[in-house]
């Protein structure tokens, strides 16, 4: 009698190998990003991995979020714009009375 989970199509060769069964699964979220989204190589492993499931059948919601290191380069920006946008609204009446709250 076959196991009621199935079986691996593939010996484990990542993480997200245990959860890779011949029978589909309600569900499956993977979230990316950071070094798993850091170069083009990287990304087509993720894209390869995506594939792999849908291939076999499982319903996926795959989230990304950004590459290594954009999310502090974004914050970053959003620090150099806020500053810029106060030395531009300082005086201004509506930001001076909110700046004091």
């Amino acid at each position: 009698m076959p196991h009621p989970l199935g079986r691996p199509a593939d010996p484990p060769q990542d993480k997200m190998a245990v959860f890779a069964v011949s029978i589909p699964v309600s569900l499956i979220v993977q979230k990316y990003g950071g070094t798993s989204m850091g170069s083009p190589e990287r990304i087509r492993e993720v894209a390869r991995r995506v594939q792999r499931f849908v291939q076999e059948g499982h319903r996926l919601v795959v989230v990304v979020s950004a590459m290594s290191g954009e999310t502090n380069r974004l914050l970053g920006l959003a620090r150099e714009s806020h500053d810029e946008l106060r030395v531009l609204l300082r005086g201004h009446p509506d930001f001076d009375l909110a700046e004091r709250r």
